[in-house]
């Protein structure tokens, strides 16, 4: 598991972009296959992270691979 945060100094767009880079050009790791999660809370009383999965679609192209959507 990959996870990201940060005190303001980049956004998800990069940091997505930038895991992406480091597991498929550095690490090498097959880009088949690798899949993402996304914040999803079952109860409905914070919104889905839509804006990271919408990133990890446009940036590493999962539409052909599952992407799952979590929560607490």
């Amino acid at each position: 598991m990959l996870g990201n945060w940060s005190f303001g100094d980049y956004y998800k767009k990069e940091a997505i972009a930038w895991a992406w880079q480091l597991l498929t050009e550095v690490w090498g790791l097959d880009k088949k296959r690798l899949y993402a999660t996304v914040f999803k809370d079952d109860k409905g009383d914070i919104p889905t992270d839509e804006e990271a999965a919408s990133n990890w679609l446009k940036t590493a192209g999962l539409w052909f691979r599952p992407s799952f959507l979590y929560g607490p």
